[in-house]
């Protein structure tokens, strides 16, 4: 490979446990590096008071919204990235980046103007407190700004993970953890000659820690990966790219912002029965996210997996990856499933020592983790159709698994059954978005099989304008069927 090539790994070829184990342990790496920044954030201004932590806890809602347009976009880049890679058409990779950072500053600077413009009018509309808005006042105009270093290190990361480096924009989440919480409290409580700015300071120290994290991976980018330069993509190129980020961000960003919503519904319904079980429920989900990490990471990494898979016509890859991605998911479950009967109220005790609270935790521990391995299911599912340019097919199976399944079907169940029965409803909930999701990716997958029987066109190839012609992708399909990868 030439000093000038994209750096890249070659998914088409390795062992496909292997490989997806590589891509997961890099992914999860990042996903705790994430949950790491907004813990550090949370415990610092808890320090301040009451008020500053509940003026803070406002501002959640807000970056959702952000990180779910940017990680939309990030999935098209790194379907993008991974198609080419797999095609093996690498020297056109520098332009599709730029252009998707271009698209990224264009898509995130309108969200500031009117962000900071509104700031007031949309906390009192969500219930914020009068004597909460001078915080959020002093907090949100700073957020804001630093959403420009939240889009680009979201474009730029996924864009390395198309290549099928899932490690390197990790190790940058990492980092700028780490100098979070050093420049956290030096600008929330001061230090030396940096005074004390409170709510603010956190705000500052997240646009610091944001902007040195975006360095790097442009850094990264450029320097190692040679996946950027400084040349402009053209007009006709840059609006393909354009349109099929979108194509596939916006309907998944959309649906992301579901999960939020789903939520409070659900703890409005958990209400009902008493605040230790609001206490318990809340304790309990956060448990649950650190056992799906695995899970999740796994319906990451199957993007450019089955991207640049798809791009080399090794489409018996990607139908044995996904079964592999389904068994894992069912024999991570198991497991959680053992680990929760055994060690639930131990685990429950870290939390509280309440003992109605720790009795409903514990409740929660033994029921719910009968459901991850279905869930596992549907990340991976989710992962295919989005890397087969099936975003509506993605974002309508995430509708229907809150709205039209998980919400009724707990509702039901704390009918019947109260507590127990709203967390079984919710089990039930995802075993049958599950069985959907499973039979649409199979569909889906299906389609693939004439091209290599016929050589007709690939599945959704007019959807990805920036693809190679079908002569490029018919001849991959040759060298497709003499790799086995097992």
């Amino acid at each position: 490979m030439s000093d000038t090539a994209v750096k890249h790994h070659d998914l088409t070829v390795e062992p496909i446990p292997r490989t997806l184990g590589r891509m997961v342990g890099g992914m999860m790496v990042g996903l705790l590096a994430m949950a790491g920044f907004n813990v550090a954030d949370t415990y610092f201004v808890a320090q301040l008071g009451t008020d500053q932590l509940a003026a803070m806890t406002f501002t959640f809602p807000v970056s959702f919204v952000l990180a779910s347009v940017g990680r939309g976009m990030g999935i098209g880049v790194s379907l993008l990235v991974a198609r080419l890679v797999g095609q093996k058409r690498h020297d056109e990779i520098p332009d599709t980046v730029l252009a998707s950072l271009l698209l990224g500053l264009l898509a995130i600077l309108p969200v500031i103007v009117v962000g900071i413009l509104t700031i007031r009018p949309l906390f009192t509309l969500m219930g914020a407190r009068p004597e909460l808005l001078p915080y959020i006042e002093q907090y949100m105009p700073i957020y804001y700004a630093s959403a420009v270093f939240i889009m680009i290190p979201f474009v730029g990361n996924d864009a390395m993970r198309g290549t099928g480096d899932t490690l390197s924009p990790s190790l940058v989440m990492i980092a700028g953890l780490g100098l979070n919480i050093v420049v956290d409290p030096m600008m929330i409580f001061g230090f030396g000659p940096i005074p004390a700015m409170g709510v603010a300071g956190a705000a500052w120290a997240t646009l610091l820690t944001r902007a040195v994290s975006t360095s790097c991976s442009l850094y990264i980018l450029a320097a190692r990966k040679r996946m950027l330069r400084p040349h402009w993509p053209g007009r006709a190129k840059m609006l393909a790219c354009w349109r099929t980020v979108l194509a596939i961000g916006l309907p998944m960003g959309a649906a992301m912002m579901l999960q939020p919503l789903a939520m409070a519904i659900l703890t409005k319904v958990v209400s009902q029965f008493g605040k230790q079980a609001v206490a318990a429920f809340g304790a309990a989900g956060r448990v649950e996210m650190l056992a799906l990490l695995p899970l999740i990471a796994l319906g990451n990494a199957m993007v450019p997996f089955v991207g640049q898979n798809r791009g080399a016509g090794e489409h018996s890859r990607i139908h044995r990856a996904h079964r592999g991605a389904t068994a894992f998911g069912l024999g991570w479950g198991l497991l959680c499933v053992v680990v929760g009967l055994l060690f639930a109220r131990p685990i429950a005790s870290v939390f509280t020592a309440d003992g109605e609270v720790l009795r409903l935790m514990a409740l929660m521990l033994c029921i719910a983790p009968v459901a991850y391995g279905f869930k596992g299911i549907f990340f991976a599912c989710g992962g295919v159709l989005n890397a087969l340019q099936r975003p509506l097919h993605a974002s309508t199976l995430i509708a229907l698994r809150l709205l039209v399944l998980t919400i009724p079907l707990a509702l039901a169940g704390a009918l019947v059954g109260r507590y127990p029965g709203l967390i079984a409803g919710v089990v039930v909930a995802e075993l049958l978005a599950a069985a959907l999701s499973v039979l649409t990716a199979r569909r889906q997958m299906r389609l693939l099989v004439p091209s290599d029987a016929s050589g007709q066109r690939d599945l959704g190839r007019t959807d990805l304008p920036v693809a190679a012609p079908d002569e490029g992708e018919r001849q991959n399909l040759g060298q497709g069927r003499a790799r086995e990868g097992v």
